[in-house]
């Protein structure tokens, strides 16, 4: 099926934003020659590393400190209520976020809980995954975080006229299989013909089964951009990397056109939510109201003084 162009400027010219949350992906696993897909999607790339405290680490803690605002609605919703499509595909922490269809979430395939899956499509439920199998449907040899991404692309074709928000918080590359058939399908993926009989005889180590999951990465990250080349999205769509634990890489990828007000990548999820606030549009209303406190007291306190300072005698005239 051909793709159904669509000028996105005559509909709504504000960013797609597309935020992808790594487990275990390390700075020095990117800029190589088998990772040259994430590094294909640069238009214009920021990089940094992030910093977390040791009990902020893990992908839950990221999406909790990304989407929590100093109201009691999470970033999801206010995105929501300014027209954004808003899709979540991987982990959410259920129990400190609420469920992702009360959340302004219309879209979402992932980890609610430690032990199963669930879909929501159009606040549909649509399927039940037991991970201990990794069952869905007649296929029990699918791997789940293959379905999160080709989920997340569809979400990103059937919302091409539509500004979206998508968060990916999909475990790779460190979320390795336990069903042996995936894994070994995924070594054979990697390119290397040797995996396959590395892994019959069962002298796969750790560090092997690393680098072939973020080559697995990769190849999602090409499927994606090749949606965004095919929909014509990239001139509005920015792309954020980020790992989950301290030292982790960000990685930003868009248009000058949006990232013309960030000279650098975020360092802290908090600076990376400001970030988004700016990108979007949005106005963080506690930080107005503080601003507007502080401008009421100054205004009290200096109130004469300023008013002199600002409205100055004009000058004689006919002199």
């Amino acid at each position: 099926m051909q793709p159904r162009f669509i000028d996105k400027r005559e509909t709504d010219p504000r960013p797609n934003v597309m935020v992808v949350v790594t487990h275990g992906l390390g700075s020095t696993d990117l800029g190589r020659d088998d990772t040259p897909e994430i590094d294909a999607m640069a238009i214009d790339r920021l990089a940094g590393t992030l910093e977390l405290t040791a009990d902020r680490q893990g992908a839950d803690e990221v999406v909790t400190a990304l989407l929590t605002t100093r109201d009691e609605r999470l970033l999801t919703e206010r995105l929501t209520d300014v027209g954004y499509q808003v899709g979540a595909f991987g982990v959410w922490p259920e129990g400190r976020l609420g469920a992702p269809h009360e959340k302004g979430v219309s879209t979402f395939l992932g980890f609610t809980n430690a032990d199963e899956v669930l879909g929501l499509g159009n606040l549909r439920i649509r399927q039940v995954v037991d991970l201990t199998t990794a069952e869905v449907g007649t296929n029990p040899t699918q791997y789940i975080p293959d379905l999160m991404w080709r989920d997340a692309r569809s979400f990103v074709r059937l919302n091409a006229a539509a500004p979206t928000f998508a968060l990916f918080a999909v475990p790779l590359p460190d979320g390795a299989p336990a069903n042996p058939i995936e894994l070994g399908a995924i070594l054979r993926q990697s390119g290397d013909a040797s995996l396959e009989d590395a892994f019959r005889t069962g002298n796969v180590d750790d560090e092997v089964i690393h680098r072939s999951l973020v080559r697995h990465l990769d190849r999602h990250f090409g499927r994606l951009r090749e949606e965004l080349i095919d929909y014509r999205l990239t001139p509005y769509t920015i792309i954020v990397l980020v790992g989950d634990h301290d030292g982790a890489p960000i990685r930003i990828w868009g248009p000058e056109a949006y990232l013309a007000s960030t000279t650098e990548a975020p360092t802290t999820v908090a600076e990376l939510q400001a970030t988004l606030y700016a990108w979007i549009g949005l106005v963080d209303d506690d930080m107005e109201s503080e601003e507007n406190g502080e401008s009421e007291e100054n205004g009290e306190s200096n109130g004469d003084e300023s008013a002199t300072d600002a409205a100055p005698e004009p000058a004689e005239s006919g002199s």
